[in-house]
Parts: structure tokens; sequence; C-alpha cells
């Protein structure tokens, strides 16, 4: 499934606020003008990191956005699944 029309920009920030992105990432995202080449590049400077929180600041960045709400419930339906007792 590839999600459309996501508005990366609050995620970013809240990332860069949290110390996931430094000043020049940020800033290169930002001046992204494709959202989807945004969110292409946003998640491999996540894989590529070195943070070991990347990840989990990201899905609670995703968490904060109400137009993505169905997409956290279909992951943590997914998440339920796999693992029963685990969630």
């Amino acid at each position: 499934m590839v999600v459309e029309y996501v508005h990366a920009a609050n995620s970013i920030d809240f990332l860069f606020q949290n110390r996931i992105l430094d000043h020049q990432d940020a800033s290169v995202l930002q001046r992204q003008d494709d959202p989807q080449q945004q969110c292409r590049y946003l998640l491999l400077l996540l894989h590529t990191s070195e943070n070991p929180s990347a990840f989990v600041e990201l899905w609670r960045a995703v968490k904060r956005e109400p137009y993505l709400q169905w997409l956290v419930d279909r992951i943590e339906d997914q998440l339920i699944r796999l693992d029963p007792m685990g969630m």
C-alpha cells in the first residue's frame, strides 16, 4: 500500500525538535517541492541514521497526525496479529 498526500512538514519539525534530524537535514527536507520525494528522503535519512530512536520517534510523529489515524490503526492491527500477547 502506498500512502499518498502525507504532509511531512509536521513530522519533520517533530523529529528535528526531538533531535532525530539535524538542522541541515531538516532544511533540505523542508525545501523539497515534491511531497512523495520528501517522504522518501526522510525515510532514507532515518534508515541510515545511527540514532536507535529514529523510527520510534517517527512512529510518535505519525501518531500525532489525525489524518493518519487509519494508518496507525492498520499497523497496530498487524502488530497484534503478529504477536497477540506482546501488544
